[in-house]
């Protein structure tokens, strides 16, 4: 083709060249494990400019995390935050301002149902608050130490986890 000369392009051709040069394709941009690992790495950083402690541990079933939330202000968006995470394994919650309403709020958000350690010690939890703990899967060690959870709530909460057929560890350890 003589210098100077036009050559026709097909309107679609042309979108199809533009987009290949421009780095746009199918297979451009992050994938979904890219962006989920990006948010967990976001919800850490956000725990951690709030004074949590986070840590991620490999497990017999999986990866989860180890957050350490003692003595701090919890707030429903920290919790929110937590959950953000993804498998929370082990929670510390020592010290800290939790209450029965934030426990409802675990449950809601599914945050208590891999636990295997929940440090809820030196509390405002209450008996009432144990109800929330129930779909705990895996809960092998719950310390209640200097909270107003009483010996009875503690029986039946463990009768309660023996009865349902979804519990995978029947025997937890509970220190009152």
């Amino acid at each position: 083709m003589p210098v100077g000369q036009m050559t026709r392009v097909h309107p679609a051709a042309a979108a199809l060249v533009a987009a290949a040069l421009s780095g746009c394709s199918a297979s451009a941009g992050k994938s979904d494990y890219e962006k989920m690992a990006e948010a967990k790495q976001a919800a850490a950083a956000a725990l951690a400019g709030s004074g949590a402690k986070v840590q991620e541990k490999q497990y017999l079933i999986g990866r989860g995390y180890v957050v350490d939330l003692h003595g701090l202000t919890i707030t429903d968006d920290l919790l929110r935050e937590v959950k953000k995470l993804g498998n929370i394994a082990e929670l510390d919650l020592n010290r800290s301002t939790v209450t029965d309403d934030h426990l409802r709020l675990m449950h809601e958000l599914g945050l208590h149902a891999l636990l295997a350690r929940l440090d809820l010690s030196r509390t405002a939890v209450t008996s009432a608050g144990l109800e929330h703990l129930n779909g705990c899967l895996f809960l092998s060690e719950l310390n209640l130490t200097g909270t107003k959870v009483t010996s009875p709530a503690v029986g039946q909460f463990k009768k309660a986890r023996e009865a349902d057929p979804r519990v995978k560890v029947k025997t937890t350890t509970v220190k009152l």
